[in-house]
């Protein structure tokens, strides 16, 4: 994954939900649904936003502290290939700038920054389709 790729989300096949620090999904093609903890909801807007990695990189670094930034870069593109895998979002044809795209952050940035902790895709074993 280069850091230059982007992300499209077919809006169509899901449903999504946002709660507080949590995003629900529901593929509509499968009847499965997922939920996001707080990082990986902050990295769904992102995609959302067709963010490329880079961007994606820059802003949950920004916003989060606490572990190297090798080990965020880590986990964001295991993520990421989750999300893939899982077909809930797809490589985008056409690539994004590397600069962090302009007014496109996870959430509004405070001063106060947070831990970081893995983003997390959880896939629940009832279909509800």
């Amino acid at each position: 994954m280069h850091l230059t790729t982007s992300f499209w989300v077919d809006e169509a096949k899901l449903i999504q939900e946002p709660f507080a620090d949590e995003t629900v999904l529901i593929n509509l093609e499968t009847g499965q649904y997922y939920s996001l903890n707080a990082s990986g909801t902050d990295i769904w807007r992102l995609v959302k936003k067709q963010a490329s990695v880079a961007a994606i990189f820059e802003g949950m670094t920004t916003r989060y502290f606490a572990v190297p930034e090798a080990d965020i870069e880590v986990a964001i593109v295991s993520f990421l290939e989750l999300l893939i895998e899982e077909n809930l979002i797809e490589i985008s044809a056409m690539e994004t700038s590397i600069g962090f795209i302009q007014g496109v952050t996870p959430r509004p940035i405070t001063v106060e920054h947070l831990p970081f902790v893995a983003p997390t895709l959880t896939r629940h074993a009832n279909h509800l389709i």
